[in-house]
């Protein structure tokens, strides 16, 4: 009787937990060359930049699932430089700059005493 007990308490338990975690993502699956949610706010005029490559042999990086190196074009935008977390790109409207990590945010403050 506890070990029936027990086993419905435990499936019980696996499902609300499993109705908890519902709306979350799982950050381990591939886009599939699509950009998340979180690419896309990291994006800018519709380019994406979701990889690069840099080695002492060749710079590439892929960018709305193309890749490029110096001096490939990504639509209109001619790729200008590429380094370990962003590539700079050259359109007509002027230098645009993509970035594989958000900007850093301000350092949190440590609480002063003990």
């Amino acid at each position: 009787m506890t070990r029936t007990l027990l086993a419905l308490w435990f499936i019980s338990s696996a499902a609300l937990a499993a109705d908890t975690f519902d709306g979350l993502a799982d950050p381990t699956r591939p886009s599939f060359g699509r950009a998340s949610a979180a690419d896309e706010g990291r994006g800018v005029g519709g380019l994406v930049l979701q990889s690069v490559l840099v080695s002492p042999e060749r710079r590439i990086a892929v960018i709305n699932g193309t890749r490029v190196t110096v001096g490939g074009r990504v639509g209109n935008a001619l790729v200008t430089e590429i380094e370990p977390y962003a590539v700079t790109l050259q359109r007509e409207s002027g230098l645009l700059r993509l970035t594989l990590l958000p900007p850093r945010a301000a350092p949190m403050k440590r609480p002063v005493g003990p």
